[in-house]
Order: structure tokens, then sequence, then C-alpha cells
């Protein structure tokens, strides 16, 4: 297999060889590398090739050094500076790499341009509702919707929708990752279904929210608190997109007050867990707050507190949901506003028990905090 520079194994170790005796005939190659005068003959030949080696007569140290004599024994090769023989190789392959780079900053310019336009145009406040008629449709709109969430995405799944939300696990998952908070609240009906509750303690495990009431509003997904896309009549068979920020936002507060009423999806009978907006935080989730104000990543928080990243990224989506927050950012504010954020530790959790006073003794001075992700 040739490498880089075009050059195979035997190649290599010939032309090394001859780097470290200078100067040897074709049987002194073949007796220091073990190799066939065949096959050693035909590196050689390919070295001369390529312009690496040349062969000069018995005596002769370096065709550089001295004049040719006559060839009366076995000529000898010698190897030559790469630098002159494969510059050739590298200009070429340097203008190749320019060119792909011109292409690529023009594409990236194109792509600018028509995104540029597609913001000026496509997505304005005011833009007429989009309807998406069949299921392909309405799936390709809510996987476009999932990609370009930012912060927060809540949707009801009740047995008409089910088809489309088992299908669209990866951009959901992709979403998690990138820090977006997912919540989804279930009809009771549908979760008698095995592979529904599946979906539900899937949609747990990954960091996501899930929760459930025996009946729930139309069907419909609200990203960002921005965009909303909500069922027609024949279910999800056609789904109107609502560019509208007010109402929007109007429908994220529906949704708040259901996921305030409904309990855990995984919680198999237990009470609901009847968390509402504007409670106070509980003594962990301060802690949590404090963590990430200070700069902390969920990781690190999560380590903090002996707990499992997922189960932070769930308390944060719990805690922006009551705070009425649309992103972390805004989350602390508020949090700070309602005195939520504490400069020093709360209650002692198994890591910082352990810690003791460190962790306090490293906090910053008090002020409007980042909720990192």
């Amino acid at each position: 297999m040739s490498d880089v520079l075009g050059l195979d194994r035997d190649m290599h170790e010939a032309y090394h060889a001859l780097l470290r005796e200078r100067a040897c005939t074709a049987a002194d190659l073949c007796e220091r590398l073990g190799m066939s005068p065949a096959r050693a003959g035909a590196a050689l030949d390919r070295l001369m090739a390529a312009g690496l080696v040349t062969t000069v007569a018995a005596g002769t140290p370096h065709p550089r050094r001295a004049a040719p004599q006559p060839a009366r024994a076995p000529r000898r090769w010698v190897p030559l500076d790469p630098r002159h023989s494969l510059a050739p190789l590298l200009a070429r392959r340097q203008a190749r790499l320019i060119a792909r780079q011109q292409e690529f900053a023009r594409t990236q310019s194109a792509l600018g341009q028509l995104a540029s336009a597609y913001s000026a145009h496509g997505r304005p406040d005011d833009f007429p509702t989009e309807v998406s008629r069949g299921q392909l449709a309405v799936r390709a709109r809510v996987q476009d919707m999932l990609a370009s969430s930012r912060s927060a995405v809540m949707c009801f799944v009740a047995e008409e929708s089910w088809p489309i939300a088992s299908d669209i696990r990866s951009p959901v998952e992709h979403a998690v990752r990138r820090g977006v908070a997912v919540r989804a609240v279930y009809t009771s009906g549908i979760l008698a279904e095995e592979t529904v509750r599946a979906h539900a303690r899937w949609l747990v495990s990954i960091g996501g929210g899930a929760r459930t009431l025996p009946a729930l509003p139309p069907t419909m997904l609200v990203v960002d608190r921005e965009t909303a896309l909500v069922a027609g009549d024949s279910g999800t068979a056609t789904a109107s997109v609502v560019h509208n920020r007010a109402l929007s936002t109007a429908l994220a507060s529906l949704f708040d007050q259901v996921w305030g009423d409904a309990r855990g999806a995984c919680d198999d009978g237990a009470p609901p867990e009847a968390v509402q907006p504007g409670e106070p935080p509980t003594l962990q989730e301060r802690d949590l707050l404090r963590l990430l104000g200070q700069g902390m990543t969920d990781a690190s928080a999560a380590r903090h507190l002996g707990v499992s990243l997922r189960t932070v990224r769930r308390m944060m989506a719990e805690l922006m949901a009551r705070l009425g927050a649309r992103s972390r950012f805004e989350a602390g504010i508020r949090a700070a506003e309602r005195g939520w954020i504490d400069s020093g530790p709360t209650a002692p959790s198994r890591r910082t028990a352990r810690a003791g006073g460190r962790a306090a003794r490293r906090a910053a001075p008090r002020a409007t905090p980042a909720l990192n992700g």
C-alpha cells in the first residue's frame, strides 16, 4: 500500500537502507533487507522513477562529490534529496488544496446569501400560517422544527400523534444534547401500550421530561415559545405551523398549566408530582442553580450533587417551566430576581457534604448568573 508520497513499503525500506549505508549495490541491499533480487530491483527501479535514487560507478562516494569514473564493478545505488524530486508533487497537491479552499469559500458565501434571503423573506412574525398535508410532510416539518430548536420543546402526544412521535427519536436526542429542554405529556390511554411506556422511559433517560394525563388539549408542538405546530381536524394528517410569538407563547402557557397538573409518565401509578409554576425550588434545586450560576457544566453539577446527568437536565427543565423562562440565561435572571440563587451552599449533597466549606470559599460574588449547559 502506498503512502501519501506514493511510496510503498519496499521503497521506504530500500530508501532508508541507502540513507544508512550512503551507497551500496543491489546485492548488498538484498542481503541487508532480506529481499529477493527481483523484489529489491523492482523497489530500486520505482525509487529511480520517483527521482529518489541514482547509480554511480563503484568507488564513487556520491554523484555530487566527485566526477564519475569508469564502471568496471557492479554499480552502486545512492539516495538523492527528496526535496528536489518530490517538490513538484507537493506543489501540485498544494494547488489542488487551494482550489478546494476557494470552492469551499464560494459555497459558504452562497449559503450565507441564501440564508439571509430566507431570514429576510421566509420567516417574519406575520408570515401566513404554513399548512403541511400528509403524515410524511408533517413528520418532515416536525423534524425541521426540532433541528432548529434552541431552548425548549414541548408537545402533547395522543393516539393520533403517536406514529410521528415514535419515529423522531434521533432529532429529539440531538436537541437534548444541545441543552434544549424537551418535555412531552402523553394521554393515559396510549401509555397502556408497552411501546409507548418504553418511549416515555427513553425520553426521561436522555434528560427529557415525560408526564401523563387522562385527557389533553389538541395535539401540538411548541418550539422556543416562538413557533407552534397544531394538528388539524383530521389528526396529524394535516398540521398548521404558526410563526407568531404571541400565539406561541399562549400555547406554551397552556402546556405549562397542563404539565403542572400531570403526573410522571414513568411513575407507574404514583401520585402526581404537582409542581406548580412559580413554586419555590427545593434545597437540591437551589444547589443546582447556584452551581450552574458559578459556571459549572451540567456534568460537573451532577457530580457535585451526586446525581445523574439526566437528573440535572430534568431538574433544569422543571425550573425553566416554573420560571416561565425560554432560555437558561433568562432562567438565571428570573431566579435571581426571586431570590432563588444563594451565594453559598444550602442543603449538603453527597458530594458537597464531603467538600465542606471549600465550595463556599470558591463561590463568586453574587451577580446575575448564566446557567451553563
